[in-house]
């Protein structure tokens, strides 16, 4: 499996003082095993299916800006691209412009969206709505298996491949877990 090695910065801060308490920086590989997604698509950052549905019309500003940074495959928003950085809330502050309060209420409606995730200090951006690369990886995967938007926009090919690798039956995953819903949504439209 290919690897791609991430340098990770964690910084403390005093709240009261704004003085910088500790600053750790340290590298992490983590191995990619690659879904295609979006195959073809000649773009390597591209808008698929729908826009995410904010109430704030400045949010969408704020996504695009975050769509920028974006890691190949696993879709972690990075400071800094050329040495793989993750953002932390301070650094997305400082990209987008705006005051921590804000970056918070985005965030919040980000994530009951299902646009953005936060997993293992890392912030990831649903690939239905923005994806570099014309991949994902098993752990892209699973962090958003669990999304209606996601799982729709999965094709039966990309489903087999994700069993390949992980060993997993998604199909009956999906029937257990979603069929439920389906048909209620169903219902409700006739």
């Amino acid at each position: 499996m290919p690897s791609v090695s991430i340098l990770t910065n964690r910084v403390k801060i005093n709240n009261s003082s704004g003085e910088v308490l500790e600053n750790v920086t340290f590298r992490e590989d983590i191995d990619v095993s690659i879904i295609p997604f979006k195959v073809r698509s000649p773009f390597s950052k591209v808008f698929i299916g729908a826009m995410p549905n904010y109430s704030v019309n400045s949010y969408f500003g704020y996504f695009y800006i975050l769509c920028l940074v974006l890691s190949r495959y696993s879709n972690i928003i990075l400071s800094d691209i050329a040495s793989f950085t993750i953002a932390n809330r301070l650094d997305m502050c400082k990209m987008i412009g705006i005051s921590m309060p804000s970056l918070k209420r985005f965030l919040r409606e980000s994530y009951d969206l299902g646009v953005i995730a936060f997993v293992h200090n890392r912030y990831i951006i649903n690939p239905v709505y923005a994806m570099n690369g014309k991949g994902i990886d098993s752990s892209l995967f699973n962090i958003f298996r669990n999304d209606m938007y996601f799982v729709d926009s999965l094709t039966s090919l990309q489903i087999i491949k994700y069993n390949e690798l992980t060993g997993e039956n998604y199909f009956e995953h999906i029937r257990v877990n979603f069929f439920d819903i389906y048909k209620s949504k169903f219902k409700e439209q006739v």
